[in-house]
């Protein structure tokens, strides 16, 4: 499967590079810290934060393509809505994985040389 559901990101973005390369740089640093406080939010039976930070990451990645990312974003918000953080630890090792092959993928779709050339 694909990082990047392409329908789902030309939906966002159409053919605007400037606004990708802007988006796919903030998910390259936001991502990753998502990914650790909701890693950190696991660890800690933290529900709240969990929810909380899984829902943001959940919209980050939808706006970007990344189904898979925000796929895996749901389940999680949904174990912190449940009150069951403790859960999560197998998501979070996918999430993790998944994160970074979104972010390989959006750098290549951004990349001056994709110019043309999204899908």
């Amino acid at each position: 499967m694909d990082a990047i559901d392409h329908d789902m990101l030309d939906r966002s973005v159409g053919d605007d590079m400037e606004l990708l390369r802007e988006l796919a740089g903030i998910f390259a640093v936001d991502g990753p810290q998502l990914c650790t406080a909701i890693t950190e939010a696991v660890l800690r039976n933290d529900s709240e934060t969990l929810r909380r930070k899984a829902h943001t990451l959940q919209g980050c990645a939808g706006n970007l393509g990344g189904a898979t990312v925000r796929n895996i974003s749901k389940q999680l918000e949904e174990l912190g809505a449940k009150g069951m953080a403790s859960k999560g630890q197998e998501l979070c090792n996918a999430l993790v994985v998944e994160v970074e092959r979104l972010q390989a993928a959006l750098y290549s779709v951004s990349s001056p040389a994709a110019k043309g050339m999204l899908w």
